[in-house]
């Protein structure tokens, strides 16, 4: 997987984590996004400096969730 569908599967990891009700989905969307996040700091660390490359719970702290 190159470093731009790494960028797109963890914007819709998080765009899953937030429109899910379940506890227990939005749990499993927001480790998808950070497995994504880990994967795009391994192949870029400069990457990770993008407001995009968020952890999941950087995310939710965002949203107040």
């Amino acid at each position: 997987m190159d470093l731009n569908e790494l960028f797109r599967c963890h914007q819709l990891a998080l765009i899953a984590a937030r429109a899910n009700d379940r506890p227990e989905t939005r749990a499993a969307a927001a480790r998808e996004a950070d497995n994504f996040a880990s994967q795009i700091k391994a192949l870029r660390p400069e990457g990770a400096e993008y407001r995009s490359v968020l952890s999941s719970r950087t995310y939710s702290e965002l949203l107040g969730a």
